[in-house]
Formats: structure tokens, C-alpha cells, sequence
């Protein structure tokens, strides 16, 4: 599950409306007992409900789960989702799955598509309920209804793969469309490699970039990787190492995919000037941070520090340290400049 939901990202669930259940979509009915009607989400706005979330903003933590605590008593679904994300956290209460599951089931059951879509994602993983991958694609499926996007996109993703669910791969396009036309940037990405795979649609390279294009305008490192990706093969696009490396620039922050490709083009010069001391810093940072990364560039990597010095050696393992405590961007742009 994401991590503690700040007053103002609460707010824009408590302006969502349409929160109605969907007794018969994909052919699925809703839980038993689940509210049917609507959920006037406006109407769970309370001033205790504005001081408990003031206060997770603040980071008073216990104060906002005695808050949440009294008004999920009294059913207020948006402070039972909190107390439950607060137990799934351990902020403010001990630690404690099961106590996290049935608060937000209670949430959940009374049609909060956040809470759904998080009952979901915690039958999906086994937390504080058994892993059950029929009943995380049930609750995803409600949350979808009711507009979640993220829900949409763990949906799509259920029926990619035939978790819970029959694979279905126009299922799975049809949620992804669902949450990319909401912007999320991660059903974006699933559509372009769709797209670029040629998976429940004709191979296009084009819409596949178009897609990469748009998650990557959001920030998206993993959208950022693929443009690069997309770059660097000639792929829906002239190939070009150069736009291949800014993009992989972008995203390597966080991405070792991303981190690894770079590294690679600074390895042998391509789209960058040759540099054998950030290549191999930037497949130590990958390796770090991702073990199928880290299986990925080994070889690479020992064959490039067989042709280094042992002071070249000693100044990239200088850089990944700077890397780790600096941050990528920002210790390779003073690598750079020297």
C-alpha cells in the first residue's frame, strides 16, 4: 500500500463522487453485505475528521489515531481507512496487519473506492488477510468502478497475467485505457509496452512511444526509461543516442534500468563521451538497488573494470558512494563538470 495519505490527497477522495456499487460488473457481483447505494463522500467531512488529518500532516501521530480511532467508531469510512493505513504502518498504533484489514475492510464495505482498492492490494500480498488473488481481483474491481485509477491499473495488470482472473488480454487494455485516461502514468507505460509487443493489440511502435511519451511528461522514470529505451533501438523513432542518454538521464534517479542503460552508453561512449569511472559507478548504484539488474550488468560490468586502472576503480567506487549519499542526478552532474 502507498504510505500515510497526507489532509490534501484525502481531500480530493472526499470531492469524488459517484461511489456507487456496480452490482454486475465484469460479471462479478459485490461482496456480500457491501453498501449498494452510493457514498456521499462529502458528507464524511467533519471538523474532527479536518483536525485528525492536520494532524498526520503534522506527523502527530498517536493524536490522529485517537481521532481517526473515535470517528471510525461511529463509521466514518474516510477515518477507518486511516486508522487502518495508520495499523498497516505501525504510525501511531503498534504495527498490526490484521487490525489494518478490518478497518479497511469496514471502509471498504461501505463503497470508498481508496479503501477497496487498498483491501484489494492486501489480499493481493497476503497482509493481514490470506493471500487470496480472487478476492484482491473482486475488491479491484469495485474500486474500478468507482473511478480508481490505480485499482484500474492493478486490474489490468490481474488480468495480464491471469492472477484471479482468467488471462484476458483485451480486459487487461480495456482497464489500462481506463486509468491512462486519468493520467496515471503507470497504466501509460503498460499500454506502450502492449503497444510495442504487440500483446491483445496490433504491434505499433508509434503508439507505443506515444504512450511512453506521456507517462515520461509526468515525471514517470520508468516512461523516461523506455523513451530512452525507444531511442536507443531505433524503435517508433530514428535511432539516437544522444536523445537515448537524455532520457536515460532523466530517470536515473530511481530507476536502475535506467541507471544500467546509462551506464552502458558512458561504457562505450554512445551518445555521451566515453567514461569508465561513471559507467561503473552507475552499474554499481544499479546492482545496489535491484537484483535483476544486479544479474543483468555483472557481466558487463567485470569486463569494463578488467580494462580499468586501479585508480580508476577506486575513483568510481568514490562516485557510488557520492551516488548513494548525494543522489545519482546530482553526484554524476559533479562528476561531469570536473
Amino acid at each position: 500500500m502507498r504510505s500515510l495519505a497526507t489532509a490534501a490527497a484525502l481531500m480530493l477522495i472526499l470531492l469524488n463522487a459517484g461511489c456507487a456499487w456496480r452490482a454486475k460488473h465484469h460479471g462479478s457481483p459485490p461482496p456480500a453485505h457491501a453498501q449498494s447505494r452510493p457514498l456521499d463522500t462529502k458528507a464524511l467531512y467533519t471538523p474532527g475528521l479536518g483536525v485528525a488529518l492536520k494532524a498526520v500532516d503534522h506527523h502527530e501521530f498517536a493524536a490522529a489515531a485517537r481521532d481517526f480511532r473515535a470517528l471510525a467508531a461511529q463509521g466514518n469510512a474516510i477515518a477507518q481507512m486511516m486508522l487502518g493505513e495508520m495499523y498497516h504502518e505501525g504510525k501511531g498504533v503498534p504495527e498490526d496487519d490484521i487490525q489494518a484489514a478490518a478497518w479497511i475492510r469496514s471502509a471498504a464495505m461501505q463503497g470508498l473506492p481508496e479503501a477497496q482498492r487498498m483491501l484489494g492490494k492486501m489480499y493481493f500480498n497476503g497482509q493481514g488477510v490470506a493471500r487470496d488473488y480472487k478476492q484482491a481481483a473482486t475488491w479491484y474491481r469495485e474500486a474500478a468502478a468507482n473511478g480508481s485509477a490505480d485499482a484500474q491499473r492493478e486490474l489490468g495488470s490481474m488480468y495480464f497475467n491471469g492472477r484471479g482472473v482468467s488471462r484476458d488480454l483485451p480486459q487487461a487494455i480495456a482497464m489500462y485505457r481506463m486509468a491512462a485516461a486519468q493520467a496515471d502514468p503507470g497504466a501509460q507505460v503498460a499500454l506502450g509496452v502492449m503497444y510495442h509487443l504487440g500483446q491483445g493489440v496490433p504491434k505499433d511502435d508509434a503508439q507505443a512511444l506515444d504512450w511512453f511519451h506521456r507517462g515520461a511528461a509526468q515525471g514517470y522514470a520508468n516512461a523516461q526509461y523506455y523513451v530512452g529505451l525507444m531511442y536507443q533501438d531505433g524503435q517508433g523513432v530514428p535511432r539516437d543516442d544522444v536523445q537515448a542518454a537524455a532520457w536515460y538521464r532523466k530517470a536515473i534517479q530511481d530507476n536502475a534500468l535506467a541507471q544500467s542503460a546509462l551506464g552502458a552508453l558512458y561504457a562505450n561512449g554512445r551518445g555521451v563521451p566515453k567514461d569508465p569511472i561513471a559507467a561503473c559507478a552507475l552499474f554499481d548504484v544499479a546492482m545496489a538497488t535491484d537484483s535483476p539488474v544486479r544479474n543483468k550488468v555483472a557481466g558487463d560490468r567485470a569486463l569494463l573494470v578488467h580494462a580499468m586502472t586501479p585508480a580508476q576503480i577506486e575513483a568510481a567506487m568514490t562516485l557510488a558512494r557520492q551516488m548513494h549519499a548525494l543522489g545519482v542526478s546530482e553526484a554524476l552532474d559533479a562528476h561531469s563538470t570536473r
